[in-house]
């Protein structure tokens, strides 16, 4: 790579992110047709009507003014939220989904050296902010029935514990 010296050596030592097996290859890996896998590994819910989603969307895009940039703070959305919970604005933060807000959390509270928790198995980007920051994630195991081991979630936090990574529902377990 001819820009070694300019990336970061943590980063340099990354294998390339990869999400889960797509429905195409593990109907191949099955020896089954695409037809006979319900995708369910990106949060597909297939149970909401399509026509119904289009509406929602026509009516939503309606009321949109595309002529000027919405706001990057999100005040009034945070301020509604804010209502709604009996909280302050400043403690809600937004993001272009759970991976930008997942990204800051974890910028804002790993330093080198810190811990986070992950339950395993989970959604593989926990693990990945973590290394990013040098941070080292503890893993514990998930029960055999896949509900959280509270035990020895408690037992692995340490002062170094900087964040616990709860995922409900927790992908891929559904629980």
């Amino acid at each position: 790579m001819k820009n070694e010296k300019l990336i970061r050596q943590i980063v340099l030592g990354f294998k390339p992110y990869q999400g889960e097996i797509s429905p195409e290859e593990l109907a191949k890996q099955l020896g089954v047709s695409k037809e006979d896998i319900l995708p369910l590994h990106a949060n597909e819910n297939l149970f909401i009507e399509k026509e119904w989603i289009l509406e929602k969307t026509r009516e939503a895009i309606s009321a949109l003014d595309f002529r000027s940039y919405p706001d990057p703070e999100t005040v009034e959305t945070r301020e509604a939220i804010a209502e709604h919970f009996a909280l302050d604005s400043s403690e809600i933060v937004l993001g272009n989904g759970s991976d930008e807000v997942l990204d800051i959390l974890t910028k804002v509270f790993i330093e080198p050296g810190n811990e986070t928790i992950i339950l395993d198995p989970t959604f593989g980007v926990y693990r990945f902010f973590t290394l990013l920051l040098n941070g080292k994630p503890q893993t514990v195991l998930l029960n055999e029935d896949f509900s959280p081991n509270v035990e020895a979630v408690l037992k692995s936090v340490t002062p170094k514990t900087r964040i616990i990574f709860l995922c409900s529902p927790n992908n891929p377990t559904g629980n």
